[in-house]
């Protein structure tokens, strides 16, 4: 069974994948990475001497807008390369 749950937006860190801060009674609050199942945005740049793919910036800040402090609720589908899909 798939992992379920319910967040509130935190950021976006790209144009397909958000960070997701949960609710705790004690301690921090979890956080989660969560990239979009069938949701392919250009690629921002990672590290020095890379380029950012063609309008990187717009869909992240598009995707931003949308849904920044929004609470969510969403369904894990899978993972891979240690990023988590939903």
């Amino acid at each position: 069974m798939a992992q379920q749950g319910h967040a509130t937006v935190k950021g976006a860190l790209s144009g397909d994948t958000l960070l997701l801060v949960g609710t705790s009674a004690t301690g921090p609050p979890p956080e989660i990475q969560l990239t979009l199942s069938g949701v392919a945005a250009p690629r921002l740049a990672r590290g020095s001497g890379a380029s950012d793919e063609p309008f990187a910036w717009a869909a992240r800040d598009y995707l931003r807008r949308l849904a920044l402090g929004k609470a969510v609720s969403f369904r894990v589908d899978g993972t891979s390369g240690g990023r988590t899909f939903s």
